[in-house]
């Protein structure tokens, strides 16, 4: 191998382990990549999609799969729905469903048979009770009870909690909790643990082994809701249905959880609504009395499910199945969109370092002057391409002639 082989092929190895490093880096550049992140509630897996988040609903998932139960889960509501009938959605967002949402849904709902919808409203975040838990089990040697506290305290400040530790996060980004749609009406409380639970599904678990809190989102079921069915392009017929709601878990601080309905035909579909998902998500879903609600969720319930993934921004509403942006909007997204101004940055890098005309100069080894040996094996050569031996006798000869001028 020549030596400006070597040099060439040493800068692309560099260059290449740069590339690593940066892809490395931009992979594990997010806002937030332990355990709860608010940006991972309601999803199967965390940011990085290689662990399960606490506020994730991989284990629910696991069970709806054991069951023989297939899941899929997209982004937005589109004619995808059609294909599925149950949908189960915890979105990231504190305000109710816009009247667009909830009319798509229940047009959803009236154009098949014995279809549910599962709502889970964001009014709980585990990691914090995590991080409780975690600093009960530390052992009282002094140092590490004093580091774990510390990092308790960090998390605190760090989710701007502070003495307001029962109320989620999302109330101070300048989120209201105050509001309504077709279904129910919420408003903001405290977070407390459950220990009591009236209902008709209230004989399912015992309560005192459950791991159940009310939430910081207090939600209540209207009493007058909209007939079911509407008249609408979903729908395939004009006989709507008067709808009811129960009160499946209840305890003296609010509804838990609740079930609208309609008694006259139980086929024309269904609606679950938790008040927090300290039940359904993964942190829950480690109490085996937890388990007996997601369970019997399970058995009232039936077909294919649709999860539906969605963050604090509005979930998008779609008539087709191709999503409202281009084919360019996957560079935007985590971690391709924290990868690709590094990677541009170390193209124009290497681009300059390997090509010497934009870089530093490159040495070029001049040959030895030409002797008469040279002469001889050119002529060979060009004897050997020729096959003439006259022409390479004459060329001899005419150097040997100007050699004897000299």
């Amino acid at each position: 191998m020549s030596l400006a082989l070597a040099n060439i092929s040493t800068r692309f190895l560099i260059v290449a382990v740069a590339l690593l490093l940066t892809i490395s880096a931009g992979c594990n550049s997010f806002d937030e990549t332990d355990y709860g992140s608010v940006n991972d509630y309601g999803k199967v897996h965390g940011q990085s999609a290689s662990y399960a988040s606490v506020d994730g609903l991989s284990g629910f998932i696991t069970l709806l799969r054991n069951n023989g139960r297939t899941v899929r889960r997209a982004p937005r509501i589109s004619p995808l729905i059609d294909r599925f009938d149950t949908i189960l959605w915890c979105p990231n967002r504190i305000q109710p469903p816009s009247d667009e949402v909830i009319d798509r849904l229940e047009s959803w709902l009236g154009a098949g048979n014995y279809r549910s919808i599962i709502f889970v409203a964001p009014g709980f975040r585990g990691k914090q009770k995590l991080l409780k838990q975690q600093l009960e089990m530390v052992p009282n040697s002094g140092l590490e009870k004093e580091k774990a506290i510390r990092r308790y305290n960090e998390h605190l400040v760090k989710t701007r909690l502070g003495r307001y530790e029962g109320f989620n996060l999302s109330f101070f980004q300048n989120a209201n909790p105050e509001g309504e749609c077709d279904w129910f009406s919420q408003k903001a409380q405290f977070d407390t643990k459950i220990t009591e639970l009236t209902g008709a599904w209230s004989d399912i678990l015992m309560v005192d082994d459950a791991s159940l809190h009310t939430g910081t989102l207090d939600l209540q079921t209207k009493a007058d809701l909209k007939p079911a069915a509407p008249d609408n392009e979903y729908y395939f017929g004009n006989q709507t249905y008067q709808r009811e709601s129960e009160s499946l878990l209840e305890s003296s601080d609010g509804v838990f959880l609740s079930r609208i309905f309609c008694p006259e035909d139980e086929s024309v579909g269904q609606i679950f609504i938790f008040s927090n998902g300290s039940a359904l998500m993964n942190l829950g879903m480690a109490n085996a009395q937890n388990r007996n609600i997601a369970g019997e969720l399970i058995d009232r319930t039936n077909g294919a499910v649709m999860l539906l993934e969605s963050g604090p921004a509005e979930i998008e509403v779609r008539n087709t199945y191709a999503p409202n942006e281009s084919g360019w909007e996957w560079l935007k997204r985590k971690p391709i969109g924290n990868i690709v101004p590094f990677f541009l940055l170390l193209s124009v890098v290497a681009f300059f370092t390997v090509f010497p005309i934009h870089g530093r100069p490159r040495r070029i080894d001049l040959e030895n002057e030409k002797t008469f040996r040279d002469h001889i094996d050119a002529t060979a050569r060009l004897l050997k391409s020729e096959s003439n031996r006259n022409w390479a006798m004459e060329a001899i000869r005419r150097y040997k002639n100007r050699s004897g001028n000299k």
